[in-house]
């Protein structure tokens, strides 16, 4: 085992610029590897968590409504949404806010709308601190107590020709479908962070409800408090409540965003797989190289008796030195470029929130993590052990008689 140890530590340096050559393999593939989780790490972060803020990260609906959802039903809604919500707030760290959501048609002082958008009225503390839409104010100012004030956001007001102070018109409908107008002063324009968010006009809960005339409702109750990640325990919860003819609706269980994030859980381990993959085939090209030239050696050393796992450790050793160096400078050239692609992000155009159907931002930032980090450090060192197990194996049978009699 010393042997092992001592031999494979001087065989690093006997042929430097193989050496270098299979550290620089790694080194670009680990680079790649943190480039690559960090942007993918980005995408998923961003995707899910715009969806628990849009979607809630719990949702209540009745159950009529969730098995009619895509014609938005206002008739399926939860005629006394208060006796609801303070039950949901009577659990420690929740909080409940009822929303209303219903298509509309909008225009700018005139009587006939002909531009559509979704209404989205909830409690003001919901646009403020979960949507964090004070912050997001492009013109004009965020609502205020004034019951007829309105957000626009940034797509629909450019369409519309809209700016703050002026008249909108919105034509909606009850929720036993007769049409419903209503007349609001345009307070700010908004920018969402994604085109879906940024199509919408948001209005007081009151507001909503007399448009819609569900005077004491709400469509959906959405929850807040522990973070995505606890939504499960969440949905859990507030189902021991024992709220009848309810849906409790953790995110990560409502589709697209089910299928989404496992999908994207996929993605992540391919591209890890493929990465480890290709470089450890780069570096299995150079420990081979090492096999065949020292032949002749291990022959010797088998001869003067080290074992099998000896000489299977001895080039293992020399590839997790190499590894361990190609890691560490693979990091350091790949955190530069994911720390840029975290601050600036990749733009990939405003109407992808529209194509997709989801509430995706146009830039999508990288998201770099210190899981990123040792799950790199780790798969280089990795690549470089995969690429040497096989020659090393190889070596492992060679025979001190057929050794000496290749003389190599």
């Amino acid at each position: 085992m010393r042997w092992s140890l001592r031999f494979a530590v001087r065989n690093v340096f006997r042929n430097r610029r193989r050496s270098l050559l299979t550290v620089i393999t790694v080194m670009l593939g680990t680079a790649l590897l943190t480039l690559g989780l960090s942007w993918l790490n980005g995408v998923l972060t961003e995707i899910l968590g715009s969806a628990a803020a849009a979607a809630g990260e719990v949702r209540l609906v009745t159950e009529a409504y969730a098995k009619r959802e895509a014609i938005r039903p206002l008739y399926e809604n939860i005629e006394n949404s208060a006796p609801v919500v303070e039950a949901i707030q009577g659990v420690d760290g929740l909080t409940a806010y009822p929303v209303v959501r219903t298509g509309v048609t909008l225009t700018v002082d005139e009587e006939i709308g002909d531009h559509f958008g979704i209404l989205e009225g909830a409690p003001q503390g919901y646009f403020e601190e979960v949507l964090g839409y004070p912050d997001r104010i492009v013109a004009g100012e965020f609502l205020s107590d004034a019951g007829d004030d309105a957000l626009l956001g940034s797509w629909i007001a450019e369409e519309l020709g809209a700016k703050p102070g002026d008249e909108l018109v919105v034509l909606g409908q009850t929720q036993d479908g007769s049409l419903s107008p209503l007349k609001l002063r345009i307070a700010g324009i908004v920018d969402g962070g994604h085109a879906l968010a940024n199509r919408q006009v948001y209005v007081s809960l009151e507001r909503a409800r007399w448009l819609t005339d569900i005077p004491e409702g709400a469509l959906e109750i959405l929850v807040f408090g522990r973070g995505r990640v606890q939504a499960g325990s969440m949905g859990q919860e507030i189902e021991a409540l024992g709220l009848e003819g309810l849906v409790v609706q953790p995110w990560n269980s409502r589709e697209p965003y089910a299928s989404l994030s496992q999908t994207i859980s996929k993605i992540l381990g391919f591209l890890a797989g493929m990465i480890v993959f290709v470089t450890a085939l780069g570096v299995l090209n150079t420990m081979v190289m090492s096999v065949l030239e020292r032949t002749a050696e291990v022959g010797v050393m088998r001869a003067m008796g080290m074992n099998r796992l000896g000489v299977v450790l001895m080039f293992v050793v020399e590839a997790a030195c190499i590894g361990i160096v190609g890691s560490l400078a693979g990091l350091a050239l790949g955190i530069g470029p994911a720390l840029y692609l975290e601050e600036v992000g990749v733009n990939l155009g405003a109407g992808i929130s529209v194509k997709s159907g989801m509430p995706v931002a146009s830039t999508i930032h990288g998201d770099l993590t210190g899981e990123i980090i040792l799950a790199s450090l780790v798969l280089g060192v990795v690549m470089a052990i995969l690429g040497a197990l096989l020659p090393s194996i190889h070596a492992a049978t060679i025979t001190p008689v057929s050794a000496m009699r290749r003389r190599k």
